[in-house]
């Protein structure tokens, strides 16, 4: 084993027990907050939640309260507000979320974009696609390659992608993927189907994939195996893994770790490809993408 290897199973064992244990907590002793809103409002209450989009508040008058982060003006602990322990809440609290939780590098977690929502991303400057949601559990990716459309023969691929909660910090997903170079590339298309279970939550997670694909004018199976996960580790920073695993006699592993930066509605991936077969001879495969929230 690689030391390759043992660093990214041990990213994926602190994604997990990180994840898991940040959720666990808040579900014990959620903290006491004040919540002013812009229009002058203000609500006191238990911080159940924050997500990208809302807080969830458990008021005493009202029960469950959601109250979008656009209309928030200010948030405050309960307690002496200049002590370090409030004020690095506060900044966790108001921090915006990992804006593309639904994939790590070329492999999806179990999240799907929310209804309405748009995402565009660029991979490798030259791949362009666009993801929307159709409803909260059902989202579809589609992109075209730059380069190939210059030819007369566009690389295009469509993507659609299922996902539901089972519980609070496990989803299931399950999606396909159709690629055909329409000309350019004769083999006929490549199809694959997947299904996958996300543990954690959007900013720590860490997802296992099983995928079957195939060459239609070869038939050639290709059964793959998927390890991936994503931990924050300052307010726009992450770290970001994607291991493919090959099973059977002529089978091998791709290995994956990089970087990602974060922003409000963009997030940025530089990572790096290797595998243990190929990697004392200095084989390693950049992996650059772009996306934003629309």
């Amino acid at each position: 084993m690689t030391r390759l290897t043992i660093l990214l199973l041990s990213v994926l064992i602190g994604t997990l027990s990180t994840a898991y244990a940040q959720e666990d907590t808040t579900q014990r002793t959620p903290p006491s907050v004040r919540v002013e809103t812009k229009d002058g409002s203000q609500y006191y209450g238990h911080l159940i939640k924050q997500d990208r989009d809302k807080v969830i508040l458990r008021t005493e008058s009202v029960g469950i309260l959601k109250i979008p982060l656009s209309s928030i003006a200010a948030i405050q602990f309960a307690g002496d507000q200049r002590s370090e322990y409030a004020t690095h809440r506060r900044a966790n609290l108001t921090r915006h979320s990992n804006p593309n939780p639904f994939r790590y590098l070329f492999f999806p977690s179990a999240y799907t974009l929310p209804r309405g929502e748009l995402q565009y991303q660029n991979t490798y400057l030259f791949m362009n696609s666009l993801g929307v949601g159709i409803t909260d559990n059902f989202s579809v990716n589609g992109g075209i390659e730059f380069i190939s459309t210059l030819t007369g023969n566009p690389i295009v691929y469509l993507a659609p992608k299922v996902g539901w909660s089972v519980t609070e910090n496990l989803r299931l997903g399950a999606g396909g993927i159709y690629l055909n170079g329409t000309g350019l590339l004769d083999f006929g298309g490549f199809v694959a189907g997947y299904t996958m279970g996300t543990l954690g939550n959007h900013d720590r997670n860490a997802t296992l994939g099983l995928g079957y694909g195939f060459i239609s004018r070869e038939d050639v199976g290709l059964p793959v195996l998927t390890l991936s996960g994503m931990t924050r580790i300052g307010r726009h920073l992450g770290l970001v893994t994607e291991n493919w695993i090959l099973p059977g006699e002529s089978g091998g592993a791709l290995l994956s770790l990089g970087l990602r930066i974060m922003g409000r509605k963009v997030a940025g991936d530089i990572a790096l490809y290797s595998s243990p077969q190929v990697v004392t001879e200095g084989a390693i495969l950049p992996y650059l993408s772009l996306s934003v929230a629309l």
